[in-house]
């Protein structure tokens, strides 16, 4: 009797355990979702190959403070947990430059960033003049950017890496420090200069630079008539890292640019009057220059974007609705959320592309417009919530750097892309819900389509 009594109690008992342990798997499994995390290992050492012993390892991800994890005696071992997502990872030791990387996470794992050799760095002075008369310019902003940490839009500051940047003091002097031996370069933004990159070469530990000069150029926005017409004009470098001056023209018509460093610049408008053809102006030093823009009054496409992150752009392109799709407009206009407007436009029917970008995300949204009388307007909606993920493998083998786009059934809804990580793990967001068809893309070897997928509301 006591056995039929403890059999089924053992066997409620087992059940309870079962439902316990699901429950706790379940609850773990939720968690990862929601906070997934990585563990980074490595082994740290210097060019010769011997362990380095105290070093630390900075995570930087755009918004967000820097994380720094300090290791002491370590003989070279590295292991930490991080919170999974798009991260650069810096490993600095005293007398080496720092060792920079841009990884992806998109849910939790193992990666092993192997063998780092730490390298001798440099710390170097200099001071920026002005290029007509020698003075100091203070709080010109210099940094070293290497592409890995142009990927993730960080802005100078607290979050940047240490001794990367530095601003010009009151007699224009600068230092940094940890950069690499080899020839490197480094941006210099001034406020009334143009942006540029200054070559540093190798072994070098003083650079003085001058930035602008004696030139100017002076010119007018109109329509072809002489009538007055408002806009914002662009005056561009016309070399590598190369930034933009831009001035909105006077009450009448009239802009000009000072201070100008000898060299090949574009000069280019954008007006809702009309479209404006660029110009290129070569100067020498101390030269005077002057150049008319006229505006062409033809159609333009307009509307409203929505639903855009925070300092996320929408590209906008506008194509000819056919089979080949030319570009009507070959350079695309940045927007943020709000109305936009694209001038030069005839009437006729097009396609309308807008391309929200975050780092290295993109979501894609294609609409039809017909220009009729000079003026086509349409809407684009970003704030779809949906997502979907999963991972790309050659056998069992994770492969990383696959493009994997969700394309809509639907033509009006956004179509959106993600790259494989480490893992091979991708995750597409801000879709909004309905059925996609899932395509890859292995650098230049095509598009092959992978599955379909149905978002229902609320899918994650």
């Amino acid at each position: 009797m006591r056995a039929r009594v403890l059999i089924p109690l053992a066997l409620v008992l087992w059940a309870d355990g079962a439902v316990a342990q699901q429950e706790a798997g379940r609850a773990e499994h939720e968690k990862d979702l929601a906070d997934p995390r990585v563990i980074v290992r490595g082994t740290v050492v210097d060019a010769a190959g011997a362990p380095v012993d105290a070093f630390t390892l900075t995570v930087y991800r755009w918004g967000s403070e820097p994380q720094v994890h300090s290791f002491e005696r370590a003989a070279g071992c590295l292991e930490v947990e991080l919170a999974a997502g798009r991260m650069g990872i810096a490993l600095d030791a005293p007398g080496f430059a720092t060792w920079f990387v841009v990884v992806r996470f998109n849910s939790r794992g193992n990666h092993d960033l192997e063998t780092v050799y730490l390298h001798p760095g440099r710390a170097i002075t200099g001071r920026v003049t002005h290029g007509k008369d020698g003075s100091p310019i203070a709080e010109t902003v210099i940094r070293y950017a290497p592409r890995e940490l142009e990927v993730l839009n960080i802005d100078v500051g607290a979050g940047y890496p240490n001794d990367w940047w530095a601003t010009t003091d009151e007699h224009g002097s600068f230092a940094l420090g940890r950069l690499p031996e080899r020839g490197v370069y480094l941006n210099m933004a001034s406020a009334r200069h143009i942006t540029r990159d200054v070559g540093l070469p190798a072994g070098l530990d003083r650079l003085d630079v001058e930035l602008g000069g004696g030139a100017m150029i002076e010119g007018s926005l109109s329509l072809a008539d002489g009538t007055v017409v408002e806009g914002m004009v662009r005056l561009g470098l016309d070399a590598n890292g190369g930034g933009v001056l831009q001035q909105r023209v006077a009450s009448d018509g009239r802009f000009r640019f000072e201070d100008l460093a000898p060299g090949k610049y574009d000069v280019s408008a954008r007006s809702e009057a009309g479209v404006v053809e660029s110009r290129s102006i070569v100067l020498e030093k101390d030269e005077f220059a002057s150049v008319a823009l006229l505006a062409e009054p033809l159609g333009r496409v307009s509307g409203r974007i929505s639903g855009l992150r925070e300092s996320e752009l929408a590209l906008v392109f506008i194509k000819n609705d056919d089979e080949w799709q030319d570009h009507v407009r070959h350079d695309g206009s940045e927007f943020a959320n709000g109305r936009f407007v694209v001038n030069g436009i005839p009437d006729g029917d097009y396609v309308v592309e807008a391309t929200g970008w975050i780092q290295l995300d993109s979501r894609s949204i294609s609409r039809k417009a017909k220009v009729v009388g000079g003026d086509a307007s349409v809407e684009f909606d970003f704030s779809g919530r949906s997502r979907v993920g999963g991972r790309v493998l050659a056998g069992s083998r994770p492969v990383r750097s696959v493009m994997v786009r969700a394309v809509p059934k639907d033509t009006l809804m956004p179509s959106a892309a993600d790259m494989s990580d480490a893992q091979g793990r991708y995750e597409i967001q801000g879709l909004g819900d309905g059925e996609y068809e899932l395509r890859a893309q292995l650098g230049l070897r095509g598009t092959e389509p992978l599955l379909s997928h149905k978002l229902q509301p609320k899918f994650s």
